[in-house]
Parts: structure tokens; sequence; C-alpha cells
């Protein structure tokens, strides 16, 4: 458009609806890169919270025990009970993260067990025999089987990491 000053000279310039689609497309990309910025942010957050519970599990997951489930402890009480820990900044810091321990058996898997389900395979218990050098038997099973547990800590903020915890079981008589 054209603007006419005094000396009847045409001067180029913006029109008003011009100037405000330019405020409109730059607010438009402006919030979209506050919305990116917002998440990456957030994103980096949450990484950094995972990061740290996958830190800490391992100190919870070198001591598994049945007397954990289902309670909520910080960290200090399940590290202290595999080390020794004499510095009390360290102490604070340990004490200051909590997490609940479940322990859920998943499957148990018998040993020995027929292909349909009913009573044990006798070839495969033989195997689990222990013969003396006249063919006695000395020991041999009754029952044996591999449990399979799913091993989960989370956090007060829902963050959560899991093993699988495998337990070869046996019984044996005689």
């Amino acid at each position: 458009m054209y603007i006419i000053n005094k000396s009847n000279k045409y001067k180029k310039a913006f029109t008003l609806i011009e100037t405000l689609m330019a405020v409109v497309i730059i607010s438009i990309v402006g919030y979209a890169l506050l919305q990116t910025h917002s998440n990456v942010i957030h994103s980096l957050t949450l990484f950094a919270d995972r990061m740290k519970v996958n830190e800490y599990s391992s100190i919870l997951f070198s001591k598994i025990s049945k007397d954990f489930h289902n309670k909520k402890r910080d960290l200090y009480e399940y590290a202290k009970e595999i080390y020794s820990i004499n510095d009390d900044d360290l102490i604070k810091f340990l004490k200051k993260e909590e997490f609940l321990y479940k322990q859920e058996e998943l499957y148990f898997m018998r040993l020995g067990e027929s292909e349909d389900g009913n009573g044990l395979n006798e070839d495969l218990m033989a195997e689990f025999e222990r013969r003396d050098e006249n063919g006695e038997i000395i020991k041999s099973v009754e029952g044996a089987g591999i449990s399979i547990e799913q091993i989960t800590l989370s956090n007060d903020n829902n963050l959560s990491t899991f093993i699988y915890h495998f337990t070869y079981e046996i019984n044996e008589s005689k």
C-alpha cells in the first residue's frame, strides 16, 4: 500500500492488518517454542528422576528379602543391613529417599513334571537321584523347582524399576 504525503509522493508502508498478522504469527511461533522448551525441561527432569531411581535400586537389589515386602523404607534402612556407613552426611542423604519394596511370586516351575501336568516324569526325576556305588538311592528329590519372582521398587513420584528374581528350590528325602 502506498501513502501520499504532502509533497504528493507515494511512500511504502504496512497496513494495520499486515502488522496484526505479523504479530499473530510471531506470537504463535513464540508460544510453540515455549511449549517445546517446557516439554524438553519436563522430559529431562523425568529422565533424571528415573536415573536416580535406577542408581538407588542397585543398593536395594543387592539384598533381596521377603521381609521387605510391602514396606516403605528409606535408603539408609536398606543400606545399613548390607554396608557399614559412618558418614553423617551420607546417612542424611540416604534418609531423604524412600522406596516401596514389593516382591511377588509370578510362577513356580516344577522340575520333573510330566508333559500333561499330572504327576512326575520318572525318567527326568531319575536324574535328580543320588546313588552310591552299589546303585542304591542315597537321596532323591521329592520336589524341586524354580521360583520366578518380580521385585518392584517405587518412590513417592510413582517412578519404579523392577527385576526378575529366580530361586532354585529343592526338597530332598532320605
